[in-house]
């Protein structure tokens, strides 16, 4: 399977993936609200400057009903791992499945913008823009919230599991 299709799966939806997501609360989506987080409130883009990564692992797909391919060739690309690197208002993405296969989104043409306690990602393999109000953990842990239109499989990606900050 070519690196890239793992965001072509993510594309391919159930109709039970949209009637569980919409059926879903924030909290049950984004997982246990944090005890003390720092809601977002500055508009300076260094404010989530970083390097972030986070994982998906097959109970994450079937519980949020997005898997509609559950052969075996498929789920032994569990878990994703994904690499955000934000800086300077530009963000690039990796996300390496299981085999070590790694495929990338975006280099300088993906940007973030922050307003308030909202962050806007502007790019990726289908140049969409994906709106998140957010909040931070003391450690750094990044936790976002759908804002918006969120397209379930974007949901799944961005929001199943907080982002740990690694540097």
């Amino acid at each position: 399977m070519p690196a890239n299709r793992v965001f072509q799966n993510l594309l391919r939806l159930s109709s039970a993936a949209v009637s569980v997501l919409a059926a879903c609360t924030i909290a049950a989506a984004c997982g246990a609200e944090p005890s003390s987080a720092a809601i977002g409130t500055s508009n300076d883009q260094a404010v989530l400057d970083g390097v972030y990564r986070w994982e998906i692992t097959t109970a994450d797909a079937v519980a949020h009903g997005i898997i509609d391919d559950m052969s075996p060739p498929y789920l032994v690309t569990f878990p994703w791992r994904f690499v955000i690197e934000m800086a300077d208002g530009v963000w690039v993405m990796s996300v390496t499945d299981a085999r070590g296969e790694t495929s990338a989104q975006c280099a300088d043409e993906c940007t973030y913008t922050l307003d308030g306690g909202e962050v806007t990602f502007v790019g990726g393999h289908d140049a969409e823009t994906h709106r998140f109000s957010f909040t931070t953990d003391e450690d750094g842990t990044l936790r976002l919230r759908p804002f918006g239109n969120v397209s379930p499989s974007d949901a799944f990606v961005w929001i199943t599991e907080p982002w740990e900050r690694i540097d």
